[in-house]
């Protein structure tokens, strides 16, 4: 699953010209502490709660901070929830190659796409593998994995914008799958990212709860 897929319908973009009064219910709305500022199109920044909060008289191009911290959007959820986890955001905005803003996203939508479907949520390894469309074969990437006393509990396909690529998310039922990932080298796979589900998803739950009780105070 890519982020394009799980865009937040919550999260309106400010504009430069909004004040920091008439924005701040936009923030329990879409239950983060930062909002993505959108000019014409392009990202150009972030404002945060706090700052909104204590410049009520001001407008929102006094005080935006110009982060220009993006993911793109055919990026994998995993790798998303694995950006979001190590940077400490709790909102990013998504762009395209071009910088034209598609959308954000937040914690709340990774946890949502996250445990949706329960193979995905219980604990074990994610690997996201690129591959020409008409190399893709899961009784192939089967046979390797149980080959190595492992099995596929769940996959999700993707496309590589503008191309003939795909981005197979294999979910196993164990996080030992070193073997399983020198078979699929030794078979030409690219390997595009390893997750370990169980980690990332107590991670982000964990400060969901917090940002939920910070909004409710």
């Amino acid at each position: 699953m890519l982020v394009n897929e799980i865009l937040s319908e919550w999260i309106i973009p400010l504009k430069k010209t909004d004040t920091c009064d008439a924005v701040a219910m936009f923030f329990a709305d879409a239950q983060t502490l930062e909002l993505p500022v959108v000019e014409q199109g392009k990202f150009i920044g972030y404002v945060g709660l706090q700052s909104a909060l204590v410049n009520k008289s001001k407008r929102v191009e006094e005080i935006i901070e110009h982060q220009h911290i993006t993911i793109h959007n055919d990026l994998h959820i995993f790798d998303a929830a694995l950006f979001l986890s190590q940077s400490g955001r709790y909102c990013v905005a998504v762009c395209d190659e071009q910088g034209v803003y598609k959308g954000a996203i937040t914690l709340k939508e990774i946890n949502k796409a996250i445990s949706t479907d329960a193979a995905w949520a219980i604990p074990g390894a994610i690997v996201t593998l690129e591959m020409p469309a008409r190399d893709y074969t899961l009784t192939e990437l089967s046979r390797l994995a149980e080959m190595n006393q492992v099995k596929i509990t769940g996959v999700h396909i993707g496309r590589v914008q503008d191309s003939e690529q795909l981005l197979v998310s294999l979910k196993f039922n164990s996080t030992e799958i070193n073997q399983v990932l020198h078979a699929f080298e030794r078979y030409d796979y690219v390997i595009k990212s390893v997750h370990q589900i169980s980690s990332i998803n107590e991670d982000l739950s964990a400060r969901m709860q917090w940002l939920i009780k910070y909004l409710n105070t």
